[in-house]
């Protein structure tokens, strides 16, 4: 088509010129965010020793998806995210590979001038914990906040390194994403549902549909919704009780006892099959209430019924 192109090196020149400003624009997006938490943090009195506190969620992802096992992928992302706002107050990435290094070090050459990206090494898990404990680290300085309230997945170790390697990391309270929450509890169930050192009896009790729903995703369900009712509730208190009431008796529920449902409960007085002994005479009944008892133990954390979306959303 005769279309003039650029070469190789205007074009590189062209991308750091607007790289560079990308990064620029970038920080004084974050400014104005965390200018706005601050803000109402103060409208709200919230202060510790002078200085305003937030809530906040954090997630990260990676280059490469896992799913489960292998964690092998050389770049890695991390976001923090106001939640008053919804608004982005700290972004991080984790590189632990660089191809001019690599392949000098391949060649035994000399390393040419470059601008090099790695900027980490150890495992890819550790990324994440990495970018965000960096960002609480740098929340005074960058905000003048600090960050209280955390926001993030069960499964991850964050929380853990934000107590040990934050300057005011005791003082953190942590948040349990009601969606992880509930979809480990989700895949607790069908592990146990295809286990087979338990008797095909009671693994057919947890799937047999019930009016079209499985006692299974009738346990799910009933989990999220003892969540939400929860936080419904104005008194934290009350809510945490509430919660905990709700999930501990979440199995008698689905498997035909309505004794000690509350009001609300359509089955509280119907003829439904009650199964809970065929459950307890195949030893299934005790792994379903201990991955109960790990949302019992986290309802204080529960009563929000808040998620990880927004921050799973920047880092996709």
């Amino acid at each position: 088509m005769d279309i003039p192109f650029m070469s190789y090196n205007k074009f590189r020149k062209q991308e750091e010129v607007a790289g560079k400003t990308w990064e620029e624009q970038l920080y004084l997006e974050l400014k104005k965010n965390g200018a706005k938490e601050r803000e109402i943090a103060l409208e709200k009195n919230h202060t510790k020793d002078g200085v305003p506190y937030i809530a906040v969620l954090g997630d990260g992802g990676w280059a490469k998806r896992s799913y489960g096992h292998g964690f092998s992928s050389t770049a890695g992302v991390g976001v923090i995210i106001g939640m008053e706002t919804n608004k982005l107050l700290y972004l991080g990435i984790r590189n632990s590979f660089c191809f001019l290094c690599a392949r000098s070090k391949t060649e035994r050459k000399t390393v040419p001038p470059h601008t090099c990206y790695k900027n980490y090494t150890g495992p890819a898990t550790g990324m994440e914990q990495s970018i965000i404990v960096e960002g609480f680290n740098k929340s005074v300085e960058q905000h003048g906040l600090v960050y209280l309230n955390y926001l993030g997945d069960g499964e991850s170790s964050v929380f853990a390194r934000i107590q040990e390697q934050v300057s005011y990391g005791r003082y953190v309270q942590k948040i349990e994403c009601s969606n992880h929450m509930t979809r480990a509890f989700s895949d607790g169930l069908h592990k146990l549902a295809r286990n087979t050192l338990y008797p095909l009896e009671g693994r057919r009790i947890l799937t047999e549909n019930v009016e079209g729903v499985s006692r299974l995703e009738r346990l799910v369900k009933g989990v999220r919704t003892a969540i939400k009712s929860a936080a419904a509730l104005d008194d934290k208190a009350e809510a945490c009780a509430v919660l905990r009431t709700d999930v501990a008796n979440a199995l008698n529920h689905v498997c035909g006892r309505h004794e000690q449902c509350r009001d609300f409960c359509k089955r509280k007085n119907s003829a439904e099959r009650d199964v809970l002994g065929i459950l307890e005479s195949t030893n299934l009944a005790n792994p379903i209430m201990t991955l109960l008892d790990r949302i019992i133990r986290n309802a204080d954390r529960l009563t929000l019924n808040v998620t990880t979306n927004q921050a799973e959303r920047c880092v996709c």
